[in-house]
């Protein structure tokens, strides 16, 4: 029974750690393609639209603000 419950905390463990990884990890692929490389891949092939760039902007708002970008 040890083992499960360990394999189980392993589970919740890697969740806790991936989901900041994949937040952050997101946000700079975000900013290395528009504000470092300028090819604009993710405003021009992924269909967010309006309604898009205001729910990224919702988000990412605390590190644009830390950035200074908002």
């Amino acid at each position: 029974m040890d083992g499960e419950s360990d394999k189980t905390g392993s589970y919740v463990l890697f969740g806790l750690i991936m989901l900041p990884l994949i937040y952050f990890g997101f946000f700079g692929m975000i900013i290395l393609d528009e504000m470092v490389f300028r090819t604009y891949f993710f405003s021009n092939y992924v269909p967010l639209g309006n309604e898009g760039e205001e729910f990224l902007r919702l988000i990412y708002w605390p590190i644009l603000k830390l950035m200074g970008l908002l």
